[in-house]
Parts: structure tokens; sequence; C-alpha cells
């Protein structure tokens, strides 16, 4: 595949997780008004939850397509069986993200254990390829990329965990009305996944301004 072609769909990617999520974003401001109706809340939040498989989808683009540029960048030649069985895999666990996703009521937690699975080893494989030196002694800022994505999937897990109260706060608050220890629990549990999205973000932006400038650091 040529490189002006993998080029443009990773800053569509790019485009697409990064502008979706910022709609995740504000939709989630609505969950949590205690200002709004019940009936806002829960269509803000439905609204989120469909919005939600955009990025999560635009993630593992990114993961399918960020390997084989940087394969490019340095030199290393794929054959077209590596990078069609590469994007074939990725195509999978996208697969996977949908399911989950889309499942009606609780998620299988076998496939919910294999996402997190997937999720932890890419965060070490990102971890273990910043460091080889045929990578950072040719292209640090590549170096970095790699980290701020390991950064962005950590945050990602964080969130899940920060995340796993509210569903049930929210059910409650849909089937028997809004009560102090609800809201609570609701603002606490938000408020503490927004900070990890914030980081998503930075890392995001950053990592987008690495692939544009690409800094000879040495």
């Amino acid at each position: 595949m040529s490189h002006e072609l993998l080029l443009w769909l990773h800053v569509l990617t790019f485009a697409l997780w990064f502008g979706t999520d910022l709609g995740v974003f504000t939709a989630s401001l609505a969950t949590t008004d205690p200002k709004q109706s019940v009936a806002v809340r829960q269509y803000a939040m439905q609204l989120l939850m469909k919005l939600d498989l955009v990025p999560r989808l635009a993630m593992l683009l990114v993961v399918a397509i960020g390997p084989l540029l940087a394969a490019q960048w340095l030199g290393v030649a794929v054959a077209t069986w590596q990078w069609v069985g590469w994007c074939l895999l990725v195509l999978a666990w996208m697969v996977l993200e949908a399911k989950i996703h889309l499942a009606t009521g609780a998620p299988s937690a076998v496939l919910v254990n294999l996402d997190t699975l997937l999720r932890v080893v890419l965060l070490l494989g990102c971890i273990v390829l910043a460091m080889q030196p045929q990578v950072w002694s040719v292209t640090p800022w590549l170096s970095v990329k790699l980290g701020l994505l390991a950064t962005t999937v950590a945050c990602g897990l964080g969130v899940r965990f920060t995340l796993a109260p509210f569903i049930p706060a929210f059910g409650q608050l849909v089937t028997t009305g809004s009560t102090p220890e609800v809201e609570a629990t609701l603002q606490r549990s938000m408020n503490h996944s927004r900070i990890l999205v914030l980081i998503i973000y930075a890392c995001v932006l950053s990592a987008a301004w690495l692939g544009v400038a690409k800094p000879a650091w040495h």
C-alpha cells in the first residue's frame, strides 16, 4: 500500500477519533447535570453510547495503520501477507469491540476480558517497541508517539474502572429518580473519568503534532 494512502487514512482516523470523542464528552455533561430532567439525561446517555463506538473503532484503525507507516519510516520491508494478516487481526478486534458495545444488556464477561487483555498486550507492546534502539535512535519522535499511545490505552482502561459505579447509579436515577447519593456517585465517577479523558486528548493531539513535525531529537 502506498505511503500517501496510508498517511491519508492515518489522518482520517485521527479526525474520527478525536472529533466523535468530543461529542461523547459533550453528551456526558448532560448525563450528570441535575438541572436537566431524567428524560433529557437519559437521551444524552443514549446519544453518548451511540457515538462512543466510533472513537473506539477509530483507535483500533490507528493500531492497524500505524505500524505499517512506522515500518515505512524505518525502512523495514513488510510483505503483503504480513500487512494483510495484521489488518485482518485488527479487523477481528474491531468486530469484538462492536459486539461488546452493541450487546443488549450486559456484554459477555468473556468478551470484555478478552478485549481488556488485548489492550494490555497493546500497551506493553508499545512500551517495548518504543524502547528499541532501532526506533528511538532513528526516529525518536516515533518512540514518543508509541509512549503516548501506551498512555492513551492505559487511560482508557482507567476510564472503565472509574465508570464502573456510574452505570448502576444511572440505572437507579432512571428507575427510582434522583437522590443526593445517586447524584454524588454520578458526579464522582464521571469527574474522575473526565480527567483521564482529558489526558487522552492531550496525548492524541501531541501524537498528531509529532506525526506532522517529526522533530529530530538526539
